[in-house]
């Protein structure tokens, strides 16, 4: 019989979330690596995650072994009236580390669910109103338990002590394009050129890194962090779009 034990956190085990983590996420860092801001972390990674009190760890046991965690955040938003908002959402500022993992040999035993419900019940008692959490489209198993659990989709959410006018939270977009078919007809801006980067780039490129991706170096990337990033090999692809002489695009975000 499977028994599964949820605990808080405490010191001392950050160096066993981290162990956690790199067994749950490690096809992840394997195949998407950096450029999706997944890697390996280590113990002191997980104290930084918890460096707020508002921010809380759940650690997950099957028959003593460790098996998941939990990431919590909490904060007040102010509105109509103030209240109290759960995220289990991305932990920044690496945008990839999820805030709940499973060690694969735990899953499809219910410990996401028993992390979930926990940190549900027991925040909810602390007066906690509204709990989020992201999850992928096409990632069929979080978007199953999130549903299983209570957690409903929606493009736009209003709450009434935030605004009945403006959304609380809405979805982030993701767009694709099959290119097995033929591409449409579009009027393309002559002013604009799409070209390879040039060393004289790089101040623009810093910029737009910083302003696009803060979640990859931070708003603030260095000359070193950018040139490092097209020395990859993903920095084949790099693109810029230079108009009227200044350029301001990277990877196709103009």
């Amino acid at each position: 019989m499977i028994g599964i034990e949820v605990t808080a956190f405490h010191g001392g085990q950050e160096g066993l979330v981290a162990q956690i983590h790199n067994a749950g996420f490690d096809e992840w860092i394997t195949r998407l690596g950096r450029t999706y801001s997944y890697r390996q972390v280590t113990p002191q990674d997980v104290l930084d995650w918890i460096q707020e009190p508002t921010d809380t760890l759940w650690l997950a046991y099957v028959n003593v072994a460790p098996a998941g965690y939990a990431h919590c955040r909490i904060e007040e938003i102010e509105g109509q009236g103030n209240f109290l908002h759960l995220l289990y959402e991305l932990t920044a500022p690496d945008m990839g580390q999820s805030r709940i993992a499973v060690v694969p040999k735990h899953r499809r035993k219910g410990v996401a669910t028993s992390l979930l419900r926990t940190t549900l019940e027991h925040l909810k008692s602390q007066g906690v109103e509204i709990a989020t959490a992201y999850a992928c489209s096409d990632n069929g198993a979080p978007s199953a338990l999130l549903s299983r659990l209570g957690f409903t989709h929606s493009e736009y959410f209003y709450f009434d002590r935030y605004s009945d006018q403006e959304p609380f939270v809405f979805d982030s977009v993701y767009a694709e394009i099959d290119l097995r078919q033929p591409l449409k007809e579009v009027r393309l801006n002559p002013a604009v050129q799409i070209r390879a980067p040039r060393e004289d780039d790089l101040e623009a490129m810093i910029r737009v890194f910083g302003d696009c991706s803060p979640w990859v170096y931070g708003p603030h990337p260095s000359a070193e962090q950018v040139l490092a990033w097209l020395r990859e090999p993903w920095g084949e692809v790099t693109l810029v779009a230079e108009y009227e002489g200044e350029a301001g695009g990277r990877d196709g975000v103009l």
